[in-house]
C-alpha cells in the first residue's frame, strides 16, 4: 500500500505542473549548495545563512516588501507570453514606471490617495509607451523580432532613466546620482500585522489572483490560451489575433510600469543607480518556471525574494559570493526545461 501511494506520488511530480515546478526547484538548490563547498563551506551552513538573512529580525519585512516586484515583473512577462508575445522588456518597463511615478509626486500637489493613484495611473501608461515601438514591429513584421526589439528598449529605457535622474531630475542634495525622495505624504501606507509592509504588496497579490481568473475563467483567457497554442484555429474561429495579443502586451507592460510605481512610492522612494534588483530579468525566469499558472507565480516569486533577500548576509557570514544566487534563480529554468522535454519524450 504504502509503495503503490509512493509511486502515485512520484507521479504527480513528474506529470503535474507544480509537480515539475518542485523538482526544478530542487534539484538545482542540491546542485547550488554542492557548488559551496568549492568555497570550503557545507551546505547546511548556506541554507542557515540564507533563511536567516531573509527572515531574522526586520529582514522578514524586506523580503516581503520584494514579493511585490518580483510578481508584478512576473506578470508582466507571463501575460504577453501566455499569446505568444516575448516582453523581455519588463526590466526598462519597470525603470520608467518608477521615473513617472516619482516625476508625478514631485510635481502634483492634492489629496495623498488621489495623487498616488495618479502616479501609478502615469507609470502604467510610461510602462505601455516603452513598449509600443516592439509591439508595432511584432505585428508588421511577425518573427520574434519582439524578443531583440524589447532587449533593445530595456536599454533605452533604463539609459533614459540614469539621463534624467543624473541631470534635470537630480538631486542636488545627494552625493551621488538620484532623484529627490518621493514626499512623505505620497508614499504608499503601511500594514502593520506584526510585521511592517507597504500595501503595494497586497496589490501585487490580487494583480496576481486577477490574472489567474482573467485567464482561467474568461472567454478573454481561452481566446489567449488558443492564440498561445493554435493560430490556425484561431482565426478560422474569426478571433482577431492582433487584438488579442495588443491588449495582452500592453496590459504585461503596465503592470511592469505599476511595478515599478509600487516600488519607488512604497520602498525605494528614489530611482538611483542600482536600486532595481534586476526585478524584469529575475521575472523572465520566474514567469516561465510558473507552467502557465498565474497562481504558481506568487509562491515562486516568495522564494526569489528569499533568495534576493538572504544572499546578502549569506555573503557576509559564510564568505560564498551572493553570484551564487543568481545560478540558483537561473538554474531551475534548465532543469524545468529538461523535465518537460522527458516529459514529452515519455508520452510520445
Amino acid at each position: 500500500m504504502r509503495k503503490g501511494k509512493l509511486t502515485d506520488y512520484i507521479d504527480w511530480l513528474y506529470k503535474s505542473q507544480w509537480g515539475i515546478i518542485i523538482l526544478s526547484l530542487v534539484f538545482s538548490l542540491i546542485v547550488v549548495l554542492g557548488m559551496s563547498l568549492l568555497f570550503g563551506v557545507y551546505p547546511q551552513e548556506i541554507m542557515l545563512a540564507l533563511f536567516e538573512g531573509a527572515f531574522k529580525g526586520g529582514a522578514l519585512e524586506s523580503t516581503i516588501e520584494q514579493i511585490a516586484p518580483f510578481i508584478l515583473a512576473s506578470l508582466a512577462i507571463f501575460l504577453p507570453m501566455i499569446a505568444g508575445f516575448w516582453n523581455i522588456g519588463g526590466e526598462g518597463q519597470i525603470w520608467v514606471g518608477a521615473l513617472a511615478a516619482v516625476f508625478v509626486t514631485l510635481n502634483c500637489q492634492g489629496p495623498p490617495v488621489l495623487v498616488i493613484l495618479l502616479a501609478l495611473l502615469v507609470a502604467m501608461l510610461a510602462g505601455i509607451v516603452a513598449v509600443i515601438i516592439p509591439l508595432i514591429l511584432k505585428l508588421k513584421m511577425g518573427g520574434s523580432t519582439e524578443v531583440t526589439a524589447t532587449i533593445m528598449a530595456n536599454f533605452i529605457c533604463i539609459y533614459f532613466t540614469q539621463a534624467m535622474f543624473t541631470s534635470v531630475m537630480r538631486d542636488p542634495g545627494a552625493f551621488y546620482g538620484t532623484t529627490y525622495p518621493v514626499p512623505e505624504m505620497f508614499r504608499l501606507p503601511v500594514i502593520s500585522l506584526g510585521i511592517n509592509f507597504h500595501i503595494g504588496v497586497l496589490f501585487a497579490i490580487i494583480v496576481a489572483i486577477g490574472v489567474y481568473l482573467l485567464i482561467k475563467h474568461t472567454v478573454y483567457g481561452v481566446q489567449l490560451r488558443a492564440i498561445g497554442f493554435n493560430r490556425d484555429f484561431v482565426r478560422a474561429a474569426g478571433i482577431s489575433i492582433n487584438k488579442v495579443v495588443i491588449s495582452a502586451t500592453l496590459g504585461g507592460a503596465a503592470i511592469a510600469g505599476f511595478a515599478g510605481g509600487v516600488q519607488v512610492l512604497g520602498a525605494s522612494f528614489r530611482v538611483a543607480d542600482g536600486w532595481s534588483l534586476g526585478w524584469g530579468w529575475s521575472g523572465i525566469a520566474i514567469a516561465f518556471l510558473s507552467s502557465g499558472n498565474a497562481l504558481a507565480i506568487i509562491v515562486i516569486a516568495f522564494v526569489f525574494a528569499i533568495l534576493g533577500t538572504g544572499s546578502v548576509y549569506m555573503q557576509a557570514l559564510t564568505g560564498v559570493p551572493s553570484a551564487l544566487v543568481y545560478v540558483l534563480q537561473n538554474l531551475p529554468i534548465l532543469a524545468f526545461l529538461s523535465l518537460k522535454a522527458w516529459q514529452l519524450l515519455r508520452k510520445s
